[in-house]
């Protein structure tokens, strides 16, 4: 087996980098001779640890490469994997509890090692980032798709799969070249991983990471000024003609299409109302003596309404739950009550001083996230 110990500078990392660069933190990603432990093995894992030195971070990072391609120096690979992150606090990978530590249990049952170092809090951050591809535009979820994204300026262009025939070859023909083109690209990997974590910004946005600055009803819009808690690597703009978002930096706009026209409010306890079919409205049955000269008849749950013309905002989460709370439903049929297309009146104060905000501001960025992207 082969080790190779290597600095990388850090330059300037967000706030989201900040959350992951605790020194007790493992970096790391595996390489592979295939898909299955079972028929395959470990041939490369790559791991690094940040550290400060006068307000720089830095990662140190070790590479273990199985130069004889033997069990036994596989064995050796995984152990000494094990006894450098035995204090380690967290793991963080891209996409390894999918893959890289089963891959690693595996092959510690075949090896008969014990896998209990890998029994740590793993951070997945393929797992972190998979709800946002379709809002960030990638056109798919792996990692250099990311890192190109995010403009790292990785050096190596394989793939993982391309690199099974360099070291098959190698184990043929051993030569520094093709070494250095494997230990490239689990460098970059590694490497990867702390810009991958600059978009975890992302995530934060979308679980309310955010102060509302300012509020205000535009050209048939309900917008909301946020200042961000992490600021985000790239710009983001996306829409389902519902909700907009156009978020830059530390600083975001949410646009939320309002409604306006008439709309029908459904009463719960239709049974005590009583339907007016020539004003097509219901009244509560304590006030039927006042329309007795009009034709009445027992509401029924489609009928026991009353229709408003005014404007609305959409309702984005559970429209029971919202009654709930005290706010009036609407909808223009009972059908899409429940549906995704209630809505309630556009609130006369939009002062960004109602807590209620934030949560609804959360709301609709959920809804960006069910439903497509225009």
């Amino acid at each position: 087996m082969q080790k190779r110990v290597i600095e990388k500078n850090i330059s300037n990392p967000n706030e989201a980098q900040l959350r992951f660069l605790a020194e007790d933190n493992v970096f790391f990603d595996i390489e592979t001779t295939g898909l299955s432990a079972d028929n395959s093995f470990i041939y490369l894992i790559s791991y690094g640890r940040t550290a400060q030195d006068s307000g720089i971070y830095k990662l140190n990072m070790t590479m273990l490469f199985c130069d004889k391609g033997t069990v036994e120096d596989e064995a050796l690979l995984i152990n000494t994997f094990f006894n450098d992150i035995r204090s380690a606090n967290k793991l963080i990978s891209y996409n390894g509890l999918s893959f890289d530590e089963r891959y690693i249990r595996r092959r510690c049952r075949h090896l008969d090692i014990d896998d209990s170092p890998l029994d740590k809090i793993h951070i997945d951050l393929y797992k972190e980032l998979y709800p946002y591809a379709g809002i960030l535009g990638l056109e798919n979820r792996k990692l250099q798709t990311v890192e190109k994204y995010l403009n790292t300026g990785r050096k190596d262009t394989a793939s993982g799969g391309d690199l099974i025939k360099v070291y098959k070859d190698y184990l043929l023909s051993p030569s520094n070249k093709a070494i250095d083109a494997l230990l490239l690209h689990n460098e970059d990997d590694v490497a990867g991983l702390i810009h991958v974590c600059s978009l975890c910004a992302v995530d934060a946005l979308f679980k309310g990471g955010f102060d509302i600055t300012d509020a205000d009803v535009n050209d048939g819009y309900l917008e909301y000024t946020l200042d961000l808690a992490e600021e985000l690597p790239r710009l983001i703009s996306a829409n389902n003609n519902i909700v907009s978002l156009y978020a830059r930096q530390s600083r975001a706009l949410i646009k939320i299409k309002i409604y306006n026209g008439e709309l029908k409010h459904y009463f719960q306890d239709y049974k005590n109302y009583i339907y007016l079919p020539d004003d097509d409205t219901a009244v509560h049955k304590d006030v039927e003596f006042m329309y007795m000269e009009k034709q009445r008849e027992k509401a029924k749950k489609d009928t026991a309404y009353i229709k408003i013309n005014d404007s609305y905002i959409p309702v984005f989460e559970d429209s029971e739950k919202i009654a709930a709370q005290g706010a009036l439903i609407f909808c223009d049929d009972i059908k899409n009550k429940k549906t995704g297309k209630a809505y309630m009146p556009l609130p006369r104060d939009i002062s960004i001083s109602c807590m209620a905000i934030h949560g609804y501001c959360i709301t609709a960025l959920n809804n960006l996230l069910k439903n497509p992207i225009a």
